[in-house]
């Protein structure tokens, strides 16, 4: 279930309407690669209309992130800005979270990423350049407990090559008992 903020502008509205009916295979794709469960509840989504509203739903936003949010989830709701894409990305997050609610920000991130990169490989090509120029950062306290990892894309990046390298490793069914 979608709703829309009352203050998004027309041309938005009409493009996110247009993208509704697509969100349902989206579900189904993500949760057939990832073997997990389709929910039998539809996903509540909401679509902020710009940062001023999307910070109301979400105020911690604005030391973790910088005071700039695309999206988040929380409880089973979806809260996003600025299109679609964010609904999806978030939406990856709350079906995850079927693995481990408490998985850590970082593998969270990764999966959400690397999912993005099977989708696109040219995503894929552009994180693993990513992940290169910052080879040499040592990035061990993000791992380790996700803080400054939604600050900026190389993170998401370097993650999304992380987990792709966990589960050519590993395979899905391990990293998932690890996750």
């Amino acid at each position: 279930r979608f709703h829309v903020s009352r203050n998004t502008d027309s041309k938005m509205r009409s493009s996110l309407e247009k993208e509704f009916p697509e969100f349902d295979g989206h579900v189904r794709a993500f949760t057939k690669k990832m073997e997990l469960e389709v929910p039998e509840e539809r996903i509540n989504s909401y679509i902020h209309a710009d940062q001023i509203e999307i910070s109301y739903a979400c105020g911690f936003f604005d030391g973790a992130c910088g005071g700039t949010i695309w999206g988040f989830e929380n409880g089973g709701e979806i809260h996003s800005y600025k299109g679609f894409g964010a609904v999806k990305h978030e939406s990856n997050h709350y079906l995850f979270a079927q693995v481990n609610k408490d998985a850590p920000t970082f593998l969270v991130e990764g999966i959400q990423t690397w999912y993005e990169n099977y989708e696109d490989p040219r995503r894929r090509d552009e994180g693993l350049k990513k992940a290169l120029e910052f080879i040499d950062e040592d990035i061990s306290g993000i791992i380790l407990t996700g803080m400054g990892v939604h600050r900026g894309d190389k993170y998401y990046k370097i993650s999304g090559i992380i987990v792709d390298y966990l589960l050519d490793s590993y395979g899905l069914g391990t990293f998932k008992e690890l996750s």
